[in-house]
């Protein structure tokens, strides 16, 4: 029967990677590019970013 010092231990390296991999992970989520800059949004879906136009009457 393992002892409590061996819970200890494992407890404690089970830790210290799920904390290392968090921190990496967390790094390198950081680098990729946002959402926004890998794709194209149509102005018709986004009239609020270019007040200066004014979209097309809906088509019936």
């Amino acid at each position: 029967m393992p002892s409590w010092r061996w819970h200890l231990k494992t407890l404690g390296i089970l830790y210290v990677c799920l904390t290392m991999l968090f921190f990496g992970l967390k790094y390198l989520l950081r680098r990729l590019p946002p959402p926004y800059h890998i794709r194209e949004i149509p102005q018709e879906m986004t009239p609020w970013l270019h007040p200066e136009k004014k979209p097309a009457p809906p088509q019936r």
